[in-house]
This record gives structure tokens, C-alpha cells and sequence, in this order.
């Protein structure tokens, strides 16, 4: 739950900056399947010039199963994303993908390094119409940082708790053990008491008696 918390997180930041920059250069493809060349060159001019550029290792736009733009060229034959994703993009959701240390297999000069995959829908201007599902994978060490500090102040919080709740037990454990044991002994007093008075009173009777 925590490193789905913290990439959706990231990936709503991902994908506001991408849907900013990004939605009014693909307007075109509200009514064809391709993008003109000049809108291709000013995203490819975007991506490289984006502050986001040095974690973004590729990005992508989908039209159900094919894709009309990618960065880098040699994506073109990248499979495409899962039907549970296109179809959460396609109702307005916004989808990550944190795969922690996880060889990211377009970029291999990356090597062994957790990536954030985030799918977003891209809309027509001025109506909620899905047109295009974006793809970004991002390097995501930071955020693999912060999710695994997160998870480990989780698990002292519940060794925590555990641990309270242990002593709790064992507390109560002791004071029952206590109290059980004077009851014993206040059992065993009120019994030697009560063979005392059936003593005391079988006397009476005998001095009444004679």
C-alpha cells in the first residue's frame, strides 16, 4: 500500500507536467491516427528539453494497440500496455507502475535500477474525449528511496506496537497469575476457617448437649 501511495504520487506529478506540455501538440489526433511531422519534431524538441529529461528514459503515445510517437526512435515495435491499463486510461485514470529494482528493458545502459511506469490519458481540448494514452517511464531511485524509508519507519511502528503489546500481555498475564494466586491462598484460609467454625460448632452442640 505504501509504494502504490507513493507512485501514484509521482505519477500524478508526471503526468499533470506531461498533460500540460504535451495534450496541445497531439490535438490532431482527435480526428486522425498519426501526428503531422512538425508536431513530431517540437515533442521531440519538448522531451529533450524537458528539466525531467535526465530521469525520463522513454515516452510514448498509444492509440489503442499502436503507437504514433516515441522516444526513444527504437521503440516502435514495444509492446503495447495492458488492457486493464488502456482501459483505466480511457475512463480518465491516471496508471503507475512501480517496479521496484527492475531492469528497465529499453534502456539497458540503465542497468539494475527501479523504474516508474505511469500511463495517462490525454484529452481533447475542451471535452472530456480520451484521443491518445501516454506512456512515460522514468527512473525512480529517489522514489525508491523514499518508499523503502517509508516502509521501514511502518515496520518500527508496528515492531513498535508489537513489542507494547507483548509487555501489555505479559502484564496482564502476571497481575491475573497474582490474583489467582491470593485467591488460591484466600480459598484455602476460607476453607481451614469454615472446618474451624463446623469445629467450633460441633462443640456447641455437645455442650448443649450434655
Amino acid at each position: 500500500h505504501i509504494e502504490a501511495a507513493f507512485a501514484q504520487k509521482a505519477a500524478a506529478t508526471t503526468a499533470l507536467y506531461m498533460d500540460s506540455a504535451v495534450e496541445p501538440l497531439v490535438q490532431e489526433l482527435a480526428a486522425k491516427p498519426s501526428l503531422s511531422s512538425e508536431n513530431r519534431k517540437a515533442l521531440e524538441r519538448l522531451l529533450s528539453s524537458l528539466s525531467l529529461g535526465k530521469t525520463i528514459v522513454s515516452f510514448s503515445i498509444w492509440i489503442g494497440n499502436d503507437i504514433v510517437f516515441s522516444s526513444p526512435q527504437n521503440l516502435a515495435d514495444r509492446r503495447s500496455p495492458p488492457a486493464d491499463i488502456q482501459d483505466r486510461a480511457l475512463r480518465g485514470e491516471v496508471v503507475a507502475n512501480f517496479t521496484a529494482d527492475t531492469v528497465d528493458p529499453t534502456q539497458a545502459r540503465h542497468g539494475h535500477v527501479p523504474v516508474l511506469e505511469v500511463y495517462a490519458p490525454i484529452r481533447q481540448t475542451g471535452s472530456s474525449r480520451v484521443i491518445a494514452l501516454a506512456s512515460t517511464s522514468e527512473l525512480a531511485v529517489a522514489l525508491n528511496r523514499e518508499t523503502r524509508a517509508a516502509q521501514y519507519a511502518s515496520y518500527v511502528v508496528i515492531a513498535s506496537a508489537a513489542i507494547a503489546l507483548v509487555v501489555v500481555l505479559f502484564n496482564l498475564t502476571r497481575r491475573l497469575q497474582t490474583r489467582i494466586g491470593e485467591l488460591s491462598r484466600q480459598g484455602v484460609a476460607d476453607e481451614q476457617f469454615r472446618q474451624r467454625l463446623c469445629a467450633a460448632n460441633g462443640r456447641v452442640f455437645e455442650i448443649n448437649e450434655r
